[in-house]
This record gives structure tokens, C-alpha cells and sequence, in this order.
């Protein structure tokens, strides 16, 4: 277990005693933080297992984060024809599950560069992707304040990373969430949304810009 200020990271596998590398990601220049906001649990899995799927088809090292148990997101994997089990073996997947625990005397303190960081210690090779499910869950929301803070605090963390970082939510009706919708609009500049393809268009799901988003 790792102890944050405000997640409880644990790996799926434990890391091989082996000297660290000093590089922990390979410098991509198309590295950025990219946030998708989801229409219901289910696109959750589609965003999920299509983004680690292109990462391992791309030859790439990814880092997969769920606030679920791994073997239920091994699973999910599994039933889209990812072999997460293989791809784990080989230290090409690592998969890890986030625990939130949020404090408001915390949030501004956060250092999500150790947070993220530490993700990559325990990968000890380099990645090249970071997949975020339920980011939301890692951000302190109890105000529009403490929103804007963390949310600006996470999306620069994510930008210095050096790879590609993917983070995903589910959006609901709270109060917190638009609270977390304000922030991102104003905050993160590749924000879009994730909606079922409309009928008759031939397309499963949808992937915009949040500003042009219906």
C-alpha cells in the first residue's frame, strides 16, 4: 500500500526486486493530459478498455487506475479480447486500485506529483500511458474553490508527467460535479465528453469536445 493525502494506492503485482531505472517514462512529445467525462458506467469500461488497448497495440507500457478491484477489471479486459493477464506478465500493463480519501484541510497540500509519481516508481520501467478511472473520486469537490484548486493542482501534475495521461469520470446530477464541470471548462484545455451514438448513426458512442457537447 502506498499512503497519499488524499488516495490509497495499491499494485495488483508485486514489483521484481530490480535496480530502478532512471528514466520512468519515455519522454513522448505528444504527452499531455487529456480528461473525458462519461454519460453512464457502461462507456466507463468502453473508455477504459479501448484506451489500454490502443496503448498495448501501439507497443506502448501502460498504467491502468481503478477505484475496482483488479481482478473485476481484469475481467472487463478480458471480455473485449485484452489478454490483461499476459500483458501483465510481460510488465506491459500494470494495474492498480485507488482508494479516495478526501479531507478539506487536505486539498490544497495535495501533491499529486508524488501521487502520480509514485505510479511510475511502481511500474519501475518507463510508460508511456496513465489511465485514470473515476478521477473524480482522487479531487476534493466540497466547494467551487477547493474544486478549481485541486482540479488545477491534478492537471498540472498530469502535464509534467512526460506520457500520455487519460483520466475519466462519470458525470451525475450532484452538486459536486458541476462544482467539477466548472473547474475542468475553465482548467483543462483537452476536455470532452463520451455519449451514446445517436440511432441510426452507425457509432456505439461519441467522443467531443465538452464545449461543443450537447
Amino acid at each position: 500500500m502506498i499512503n497519499t493525502s488524499q488516495a490509497v494506492i495499491s499494485r495488483h503485482q508485486t514489483p521484481k526486486q530490480v535496480t530502478k531505472p532512471k528514466a520512468r517514462t519515455r519522454k513522448n512529445p505528444e504527452s499531455n493530459f487529456r480528461l473525458v467525462e462519461t454519460s453512464d458506467n457502461t462507456l466507463n469500461t468502453v473508455l477504459a478498455t479501448k484506451t489500454v488497448k490502443t496503448g498495448l497495440k501501439n507497443g506502448e507500457t501502460v498504467v491502468l487506475v481503478s477505484p475496482e478491484r483488479p481482478e473485476q477489471v481484469m475481467r472487463k479486459l478480458a471480455m473485449t479480447g485484452i489478454n490483461a493477464t499476459a500483458a501483465i506478465k510481460r510488465s506491459r500493463l500494470f494495474i492498480f486500485t485507488s482508494q479516495p480519501a478526501i479531507s478539506g484541510n487536505l486539498s490544497l497540500s495535495t501533491d499529486y506529483r508524488k501521487v502520480l509519481g509514485e505510479l511510475l516508481d511502481l511500474a519501475n520501467k518507463p510508460v508511456d500511458r496513465i489511465v485514470i478511472m473515476g478521477v473524480d473520486l482522487l479531487l476534493n469537490l466540497e466547494s467551487q474553490y477547493l474544486a478549481f484548486a485541486s482540479v488545477s493542482k491534478f492537471s498540472q501534475a498530469a502535464d509534467e508527467m512526460g506520457c500520455k495521461v487519460i483520466a475519466q469520470y462519470s458525470r451525475n446530477s450532484s452538486t459536486a460535479h458541476d462544482r467539477l464541470d466548472a473547474a475542468c471548462s475553465s482548467l483543462v484545455n483537452a476536455y470532452y465528453v463520451m455519449q451514446r451514438g445517436k440511432a441510426g448513426c452507425g457509432k456505439a458512442f461519441q467522443l467531443n469536445p465538452k464545449s461543443i457537447a450537447a
